[in-house]
């Protein structure tokens, strides 16, 4: 993989799908998931399809057309953050799952990072910049 190097976070949230729930979408950016609780299939236009579980993180790149779902008899509480890098580099060239060994202190870290989003205190985004390149990088150890 040539330098990875980021532009700006486009936004991070913390969310809740019901039972059922499925959302079709292309996304514009990249984006990182995490699964706090339950789990959720992503069906890539292509065929693919990955189920993510608690503790397991999805990498999609910018431009995947999918649709997300959560089973009809459990919900899907994850974080996400969705970013642009300089040109057109990424984490991998296509959606990749990736579970998370030291799922506590990456739990804490991507907290964090919605955390100073949300809060938007001074300097915020260069705060959220920094904690998302860990993020990065305890990633790119489990690959």
């Amino acid at each position: 993989m040539s330098e990875l190097i980021l532009e700006r976070i486009v936004w991070a949230h913390r969310f809740s799908a019901p039972p059922g729930w499925k959302y079709n979408r292309t996304h514009q950016h990249h984006g990182i998931i995490y699964v706090l609780n339950g789990k959720a299939q992503y069906c890539m236009s292509n065929g693919d399809s990955l189920w993510i579980n608690k503790g397991e993180c999805i990498y999609v790149p910018r431009k995947t057309d999918c649709l997300i779902r959560c089973s009809q008899d459990e919900g899907f509480k994850h974080m996400t953050v969705n970013f642009e890098v300089r040109g057109e580099g990424g984490l991998a060239p296509v959606p990749t799952k990736i579970r998370v060994n030291a799922q506590q202190h990456f739990e804490q870290v991507f907290g964090s990072l919605v955390h100073h989003w949300s809060v938007r205190h001074p300097y915020y985004r260069e705060r959220c910049m920094g904690i998302l390149y860990e993020i990065i990088y305890l990633l790119l150890y489990e690959l």
